[in-house]
């Protein structure tokens, strides 16, 4: 089973900018800016509310109040990307950032656009760039995207760097455990893959079914099958109409067969070791009545 079907967890991080952010309360603002700050408000609570035809309509009036405005033009470009408008959201997010060059959220946001379009050298140069901006709060997402650039390329060590790196500036960060569980995996590492794979089932993760399912499939590589079972039938509970619900299911069925099997071989093992007690049993009355026959036979 490829592991390339579980990963669920392989995704990219975008930032918005919230629009509390600007609502400052500021009395010294304009009428015209005001209005700015409304539309910017109503369209960031629509972006967030993935209502992204209104998010486009309030934000594009923001933009007409304020055009250079970096964190109008973020949202902007985030909306024109959930709305699969991929030129208009790079050439927002570029604008975002000629506007104020040290915008990371931004940066990272044309980063994972790029790494969207299949431009993973511009992805991975932008997401460098990022990780200059030493008071970034989310670096560890930086370093999880990087290391995205070089699964992609197949570079082990790199991807192994940076996932660490993201772990540790977020101990809990249950992505980057799955994907290093991942790597493990590949690497026939099963008893820390699935280490990871369940630190990557807690927290906010817990509710994925990929990360519960790895674990099941680690376990079974370790030889620990009842186990397994019971991390299956969790997953079948829990998750019960998905797919891990319903490839839990077979593998269970797997492993119920397999231990009936092994039990109906051991049966066999142990009938044919009853049947060759029975046999000796048998060969040594047979002997003891041959020798008692002999022995009370005249001689000649």
């Amino acid at each position: 089973m490829s592991s390339k079907k579980f990963n669920l967890l392989n995704y990219l991080f975008l930032f918005l900018f919230q629009s509390c952010s600007l609502l400052t309360g500021n009395d010294t603002k304009t009428n015209k800016d005001k209005r700015a700050d409304i539309y910017y408000s109503h369209g960031t609570s629509k972006l967030i509310l993935k209502d992204y035809t209104n998010a486009l309509k309030f934000l594009l009036k923001a933009k007409a109040l304020r055009p250079n405005d970096t964190k109008i033009l973020n949202n902007l470009a985030m909306t024109y990307y959930f709305k699969k408008d991929f030129k208009k959201s790079q050439e927002s997010f570029l604008k975002a950032l000629r506007a104020n060059p040290e915008n990371s959220d931004a940066r990272n946001n044309l980063a994972s656009l790029y790494f969207k379009r299949g431009f993973l050298k511009r992805a991975e140069k932008e997401y460098l760039r990022v990780l200059e901006d030493l008071i970034y709060p989310h670096q560890y997402r930086v370093h999880y995207n990087l290391a995205l650039i070089y699964l992609k390329r197949g570079k082990v060590k790199s991807v192994l760097k940076h996932l660490k790196s993201s772990i540790a500036g977020k101990k809990d960060y249950c992505p980057a455990k799955f994907q290093l569980g991942e790597l493990y995996f590949s690497q026939k590492l099963y008893q820390l893959a699935h280490k990871n794979f369940l630190e990557a089932s807690k927290g906010t993760c817990y509710g994925e079914p990929a990360p519960h399912f790895k674990q099941a499939l680690a376990l079974e590589k370790l030889g620990k099958p009842q186990e397994a079972l019971k991390k299956y039938e969790l997953i079948i509970e829990k998750f019960p109409d998905s797919n891990f619900g319903k490839f839990a299911k077979k593998r269970s069925r797997n492993i119920v067969k397999s231990s009936f099997m092994k039990s109906t071989e051991l049966l066999k093992i142990e009938n044919k070791k009853d049947n060759l007690k029975a046999f000796k049993l048998f060969e040594d009355f047979e002997n003891q009545k041959n020798t008692e026959i002999m022995t009370t036979s005249p001689r000649f």
